[in-house]
C-alpha cells in the first residue's frame, strides 16, 4: 500500500491553495458560503437573511447569487417585507420612522353637541351643578387630547346670577364644588355673571392633557349659582394624538 506522508508546513500550504481555488469558500460573508465580502451585492444579501427576507437556498449555507428568481418567490419576498408574515418582524427605516407603529402618526378628531331647540340639551337647573354633554372618547392607545367647548346660556337676570362651566374627565356627576369645581380638568374653568339688562352669555375654554388608552366620557358641566339657567345649545370637540 502506497503511503503518503505529509508535514505540518505542508498541510497549511494546500488548504490556503484550496480556499483560494474552491468558489464559494474565499472571503465568504459570515451568512452565506457562496457570497465574498468582496462581492458588490454582499451588504444587501446580508441585509435580506438578517432580516428574515430570504433564508438563502438549499440548505440554506448558499445564496445562490446567480439563479433566476421566480414570481411566487418574488411573491414570498414581499410578503416578508411589508410585515404581514406573523413569522417574520417588519423591516423598517429606524433612522426615519423610528420604530414606531402606525398608531404614532394618527390624529382622532371627534365631538359632540346639543341643541334646546331640538331638544338635545337639558331642562334649566337651579344652582345645581348639571353635566350637559357626556362625551364619549376612545383613545386607540396612550396619548394626549386637546379638548374645546362651547356654551351658550340664558338667565332670568334679576337678580345677577353668576354662572359656571368646566369640563371633567370619568366623572359625569361633575364632581365637588365649593365657589370652584375640585375636578376640573385643567384650563377648562370659565365663568359670566348675567344681569337684568344681559340675560344671555357665552361660555367656552380650552385645555390639552394626557390621556390613557381606552374609553373615557369627558362631562361639560353647568352651574347657576343662584337662580335658573337655560342651555341654548353646547358642544365639545376632540383632537387625539398618540404620545411617545
Amino acid at each position: 500500500m502506497l503511503q503518503i506522508t505529509i508535514s505540518k508546513r505542508a498541510a497549511v500550504i494546500i488548504v490556503l491553495a484550496l480556499v483560494l481555488v474552491i468558489p464559494g469558500v474565499a472571503g465568504a460573508t459570515h451568512v452565506f458560503l457562496d457570497v465574498g465580502d468582496g462581492d458588490t451585492h454582499a451588504e444587501g444579501i446580508e441585509w435580506v437573511a438578517d432580516a428574515g427576507v430570504s433564508v438563502g437556498c438549499g440548505d440554506g449555507t448558499n445564496y445562490c447569487p446567480d439563479d433566476d428568481v421566480s414570481r411566487a418567490q418574488m411573491g414570498t419576498f414581499m410578503y416578508r417585507l411589508s410585515g404581514n408574515d406573523p413569522a417574520t418582524d417588519p423591516s423598517v427605516n429606524a433612522a426615519t420612522l423610528e420604530g414606531s407603529g402606525p398608531l404614532s402618526y394618527t390624529t382622532q378628531i371627534d365631538g359632540l353637541a346639543c341643541v334646546d331647540a331640538v331638544g338635545t340639551c337639558p331642562d334649566p337647573v337651579v344652582a345645581v351643578i348639571t353635566s350637559i354633554i357626556d362625551f364619549p372618547l376612545s383613545a386607540p392607545a396612550d396619548g394626549v387630547v386637546a379638548l374645546d367647548y362651547h356654551t351658550a346660556l340664558s338667565s332670568t337676570g334679576s337678580p345677577t346670577n353668576a354662572i359656571q362651566a368646566w369640563l371633567t374627565l370619568d366623572d359625569t356627576s361633575c364632581g365637588s364644588w365649593f365657589f370652584y369645581p375640585f375636578n376640573a380638568i385643567t384650563g377648562s374653568f370659565s365663568n359670566l355673571t348675567t344681569t337684568a339688562d344681559v340675560v344671555f352669555g357665552n361660555l367656552s375654554a380650552n385645555a390639552v392633557l394626557e390621556i390613557d388608552a381606552g374609553d373615557h366620557t369627558v362631562s361639560l358641566c353647568v352651574l347657576g349659582i343662584s337662580e335658573a339657567v337655560s342651555i341654548i345649545d353646547g358642544n365639545i370637540t376632540s383632537v387625539w394624538s398618540a404620545s411617545g
